[in-house]
Protein backbone atom coordinates (compact mmCIF):
# COMPACT_ATOMS: atom_id res chain seq x y z
CA UNK A 1 0.00 0.00 0.00
CA UNK A 2 0.94 3.30 -1.18
CA UNK A 3 0.15 7.01 0.40
CA UNK A 4 1.25 9.58 -1.48
CA UNK A 5 0.73 13.87 -0.65
CA UNK A 6 -0.49 15.41 -3.96
CA UNK A 7 1.99 18.01 -5.17
CA UNK A 8 1.86 21.46 -6.74
CA UNK A 9 1.35 20.21 -10.63
CA UNK A 10 5.00 22.03 -11.47
CA UNK A 11 6.59 19.74 -9.24
CA UNK A 12 5.03 16.51 -10.49
CA UNK A 13 6.59 14.95 -13.59
CA UNK A 14 4.79 12.82 -15.62
CA UNK A 15 5.74 8.93 -15.29
CA UNK A 16 7.83 7.78 -17.85
CA UNK A 17 8.40 3.92 -18.00
CA UNK A 18 11.29 4.02 -20.36
CA UNK A 19 13.50 6.01 -17.48
CA UNK A 20 13.43 2.56 -15.28
CA UNK A 21 13.26 0.41 -18.40
CA UNK A 22 17.00 -0.99 -17.69
CA UNK A 23 16.63 -1.09 -14.21
CA UNK A 24 13.38 -4.10 -14.53
CA UNK A 25 15.27 -6.72 -13.90
CA UNK A 26 17.00 -5.94 -11.08
CA UNK A 27 13.77 -4.58 -9.60
CA UNK A 28 12.09 -7.67 -10.20
CA UNK A 29 15.24 -9.55 -8.80
CA UNK A 30 14.96 -7.49 -5.47
CA UNK A 31 11.16 -7.72 -5.05
CA UNK A 32 11.34 -11.29 -5.27
CA UNK A 33 13.66 -11.50 -2.62
CA UNK A 34 11.32 -9.77 -0.12
CA UNK A 35 9.10 -11.03 1.95
CA UNK A 36 6.07 -8.26 1.04
CA UNK A 37 4.14 -10.18 4.20
CA UNK A 38 6.44 -7.96 6.25
CA UNK A 39 4.61 -5.13 5.29
CA UNK A 40 1.73 -5.00 8.22
CA UNK A 41 -0.37 -2.12 9.71
CA UNK A 42 1.64 -1.87 12.76
CA UNK A 43 -0.51 0.56 14.16
CA UNK A 44 1.32 3.47 13.61
CA UNK A 45 1.24 5.32 10.17
CA UNK A 46 4.90 5.93 10.08
CA UNK A 47 5.89 2.56 9.97
CA UNK A 48 3.21 1.36 7.17
CA UNK A 49 4.31 4.65 5.46
CA UNK A 50 8.26 3.31 5.33
CA UNK A 51 8.22 -0.76 5.46
CA UNK A 52 8.32 -1.61 2.30
CA UNK A 53 11.21 0.79 1.54
CA UNK A 54 12.92 -0.40 4.82
CA UNK A 55 12.60 -4.21 3.68
CA UNK A 56 13.97 -3.07 0.08
CA UNK A 57 17.35 -1.75 2.22
CA UNK A 58 17.22 -4.46 4.17
CA UNK A 59 16.94 -6.83 1.18
CA UNK A 60 20.28 -4.65 -0.41
CA UNK A 61 21.99 -4.78 2.67
CA UNK A 62 22.27 -0.64 2.47
CA UNK A 63 22.02 0.52 6.13
CA UNK A 64 22.27 3.99 5.44
CA UNK A 65 18.65 4.05 4.02
CA UNK A 66 18.08 1.59 6.94
CA UNK A 67 19.25 4.21 9.12
CA UNK A 68 17.88 7.23 7.37
CA UNK A 69 14.10 5.25 7.37
CA UNK A 70 14.39 4.65 11.13
CA UNK A 71 15.12 8.01 11.69
CA UNK A 72 12.24 9.19 9.36
CA UNK A 73 10.32 6.83 11.28
CA UNK A 74 11.31 8.01 15.04
CA UNK A 75 10.38 11.91 13.94
CA UNK A 76 6.92 11.19 12.04
CA UNK A 77 6.46 9.15 15.20
CA UNK A 78 7.42 12.24 17.39
CA UNK A 79 5.94 14.90 15.49
CA UNK A 80 2.29 12.82 14.99
CA UNK A 81 2.27 12.13 19.13
CA UNK A 82 3.21 16.22 19.65
CA UNK A 83 0.20 17.05 17.55
CA UNK A 84 -2.14 14.52 18.60
CA UNK A 85 -1.30 15.76 21.98
CA UNK A 86 -2.37 19.62 21.45
CA UNK A 87 -4.91 18.29 19.08
CA UNK A 88 -6.26 16.13 22.12
CA UNK A 89 -6.89 18.97 24.63
CA UNK A 90 -8.36 20.60 21.94
CA UNK A 91 -10.64 18.62 20.48
CA UNK A 92 -11.73 17.63 24.18
CA UNK A 93 -12.24 21.35 24.85
CA UNK A 94 -14.31 21.82 22.37
CA UNK A 95 -16.79 19.43 23.12
CA UNK A 96 -16.73 20.28 26.79
CA UNK A 97 -17.56 24.11 25.89
CA UNK A 98 -20.15 22.61 23.46
CA UNK A 99 -22.02 20.58 25.86
CA UNK A 100 -21.56 23.65 29.06
CA UNK A 101 -22.78 26.24 26.55
CA UNK A 102 -25.82 24.38 24.95
CA UNK A 103 -23.74 24.90 21.55
CA UNK A 104 -23.33 28.81 21.91
CA UNK A 105 -27.14 29.08 22.80
CA UNK A 106 -26.58 29.79 26.38
CA UNK A 107 -24.58 33.11 27.59
CA UNK A 108 -23.57 31.29 31.29
CA UNK A 109 -22.16 27.79 30.67
CA UNK A 110 -24.38 25.39 32.70
CA UNK A 111 -22.57 24.40 36.12
CA UNK A 112 -21.97 20.68 35.27
CA UNK A 113 -22.26 18.47 32.18
CA UNK A 114 -22.35 14.72 31.96
CA UNK A 115 -18.95 13.10 31.31
CA UNK A 116 -20.54 10.80 29.00
CA UNK A 117 -22.34 13.87 26.89
CA UNK A 118 -18.80 14.95 26.56
CA UNK A 119 -17.36 11.69 25.56
CA UNK A 120 -19.61 11.03 22.78
CA UNK A 121 -19.16 14.63 21.56
CA UNK A 122 -15.41 14.30 21.43
CA UNK A 123 -16.01 10.54 20.02
CA UNK A 124 -18.58 12.06 17.18
CA UNK A 125 -15.68 14.37 16.30
CA UNK A 126 -12.22 11.59 16.78
CA UNK A 127 -13.08 8.33 16.98
CA UNK A 128 -8.81 7.70 17.47
CA UNK A 129 -9.89 9.46 20.88
CA UNK A 130 -10.48 7.05 23.92
CA UNK A 131 -12.96 7.66 26.84
CA UNK A 132 -9.84 6.98 29.07
CA UNK A 133 -7.86 10.20 27.02
CA UNK A 134 -11.23 12.01 27.28
CA UNK A 135 -11.50 11.79 31.11
CA UNK A 136 -7.48 11.93 31.82
CA UNK A 137 -7.60 15.25 29.16
CA UNK A 138 -10.64 16.49 31.13
CA UNK A 139 -9.08 16.18 34.71
CA UNK A 140 -5.21 16.16 34.18
CA UNK A 141 -4.44 18.20 30.91
CA UNK A 142 -7.37 20.57 31.57
CA UNK A 143 -7.79 20.46 35.50
CA UNK A 144 -11.32 20.16 35.70
CA UNK A 145 -13.13 18.37 38.57
CA UNK A 146 -14.78 15.46 37.73
CA UNK A 147 -17.84 13.79 40.30
CA UNK A 148 -20.28 11.61 40.41
CA UNK A 149 -23.57 13.91 41.10
CA UNK A 150 -26.84 12.02 41.30
CA UNK A 151 -26.47 9.18 39.06
CA UNK A 152 -23.68 10.11 36.32
CA UNK A 153 -20.35 11.54 36.21
CA UNK A 154 -20.04 15.03 35.39
CA UNK A 155 -17.66 17.93 35.14
CA UNK A 156 -17.66 20.48 37.41
CA UNK A 157 -17.41 23.62 35.16
CA UNK A 158 -16.35 26.54 36.96
CA UNK A 159 -18.29 29.61 35.03
CA UNK A 160 -17.01 31.04 32.04
CA UNK A 161 -14.06 33.32 33.42
CA UNK A 162 -12.28 29.42 34.88
CA UNK A 163 -13.82 28.41 30.61
CA UNK A 164 -12.30 31.03 29.47
CA UNK A 165 -9.05 31.10 31.91
CA UNK A 166 -8.57 27.00 30.07
CA UNK A 167 -9.04 28.44 26.64
CA UNK A 168 -6.27 30.76 26.91
CA UNK A 169 -4.14 28.30 28.33
CA UNK A 170 -4.62 25.86 25.58
CA UNK A 171 -4.44 28.86 22.97
CA UNK A 172 -8.51 28.00 22.21
CA UNK A 173 -10.22 30.70 20.65
CA UNK A 174 -14.52 30.59 20.18
CA UNK A 175 -16.70 33.49 19.39
CA UNK A 176 -18.78 33.00 22.21
CA UNK A 177 -15.98 34.23 24.54
CA UNK A 178 -16.23 37.69 23.04
CA UNK A 179 -20.37 37.66 22.16
CA UNK A 180 -20.43 36.76 26.27
CA UNK A 181 -18.29 39.43 27.47
CA UNK A 182 -19.91 41.97 25.27
CA UNK A 183 -23.37 40.74 26.80
CA UNK A 184 -21.77 40.89 30.15
CA UNK A 185 -20.58 44.53 29.66
CA UNK A 186 -23.90 45.65 27.90
CA UNK A 187 -25.84 44.46 30.86
CA UNK A 188 -23.85 46.66 33.22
Amino acid sequence: MLYARPKPEEDVLPFDADIIAEYASTIRAVASGIDWKRVTDTGHRANLKYAAILLVAEELGDENLAAYVADQIKAEKAALLAGQDEELRIVVFRALLAEATDEGRLTQPMPRVNLADVKKRVRDDADWITNYMISQTISHDLGFETKKVGGPMRVMIGGRDRLKAVADTINYEDEWFEMTKEKEESDK
